[in-house]
């Protein structure tokens, strides 16, 4: 389950955000729950989705298809994520996501062939998000 870290990840930057400003009101908490309803409700979670690599492909060569792309940043973590699910995100950003990112960079449909060559730290993501 992804949303547990999800909410202890915006919460914590939430509270960081507030504590910098004058009126030093605290944030809302943002409820798993909430979090939870909203992923149902629109397949995202303040705008954190869970897709598979086949998915992950397509959303990436989506959203840099018309730009001159040759480097991506991944988030290793977010909030509290246990080392198991981190490793799995890892292996499949650096396996099946990496291999379809390469295989659109050569039929011309995405990301150039620098972005999907190397990795420079460890990221990815798949898994349930509630």
């Amino acid at each position: 389950m992804v949303l547990p870290h999800l909410a202890y990840h915006l919460n914590s930057y939430r509270r960081a955000i507030a504590s910098g400003r004058a009126s030093r009101r605290p944030p809302r908490v943002l409820q798993v729950d909430e979090l939870c309803q909203e992923f149902e409700a629109t397949g995202a979670a303040h705008g954190f989705k869970v897709v598979d690599a086949r998915q992950a492909c397509a959303e990436i060569a989506g959203l840099t298809g018309s730009l001159p792309a040759e480097h991506l940043l991944f988030w290793c973590r977010i909030g509290g994520t246990p080392e198991s699910l981190v490793a799995e995100h890892l292996e499949l950003l650096f396996g099946e996501v990496r291999a379809g990112l390469a295989g659109r960079s050569a039929s011309g449909r995405g990301v150039g062939d620098r972005a999907a060559a190397q990795p420079l730290g460890r990221a990815g993501g798949r898994g349930r998000m509630c």
